[in-house]
Formats: structure tokens, sequence, C-alpha cells
């Protein structure tokens, strides 16, 4: 798992948008984009992304899941990790394709992947 925030300003030459220099090294074949709107409490869970790569992108070698927060505050974490604290702006992305649950609640859940 990798956390990016959207801008690095401590960087020679000022303010950097961090997904556009990942994306400078990264050779996309095809794109998809959901996006979600949730009401606290919530939770989503992410199963391994080579499990869902036969729907979402048939023939893919490699599937990257990932997910920008656009507002508010959440946590992430892998099946067994901790619970990592997001804000509006962070980007996280799972480049071998690691199951995970990204969620807005008092307590963690019980993984139900």
């Amino acid at each position: 798992m990798m956390i990016c925030s959207i801008v690095r300003e401590d960087l020679p030459g000022g303010c950097v948008d961090v997904l556009s220099e990942v994306l400078k090294v990264v050779k996309l074949q095809g794109a998809l984009f959901y996006n979600g709107e949730f009401s606290s409490p919530w939770s989503l869970g992410s199963p391994a992304s080579r499990s869902v790569a036969p729907y979402l992108a048939p023939g893919a070698g490699h599937v990257i899941i990932y997910h920008l927060l656009t507002e508010g505050h959440a946590f992430v974490r892998l099946l067994d990790g901790e619970r990592i604290a997001l804000e509006a702006g962070d980007l996280v992305i799972f480049p071998h394709g690691d199951p995970h649950i990204l969620e807005k609640t008092a307590r963690p859940p019980k993984p139900w992947i």
C-alpha cells in the first residue's frame, strides 16, 4: 500500500501533484473510474485485484486499485493491518492488488471479505 498527499510542497521547484508523478511512470492500457458518496458510518471492502480483474479488464496482466479521498476523513487498512487515517486529497494505491478496507467508522469492523 502506498499513501500520498495530493500536493507536496517540500520538493525542489515547489508543489507537485503526486498522482501526475505516479502516472508518468505507469503505462496505462485502460481505466475505470467509480465515484461514490457515503454517509457515516460506512465501510467498503475491496477483494484482491486478481479476483476482480477478469470482470474489470479481461485479458489484463495486472490491475492496480486506488482510492482518492476528495472530501472528509476516512481510514484505510489491509485485512490484517493497522488503520491509517486519511484526509481529503489523500491518494491510496494498492500496486500489488492487496485486499483492503476503506472505512469511516467509530470502531474498526470485522472484515467480511
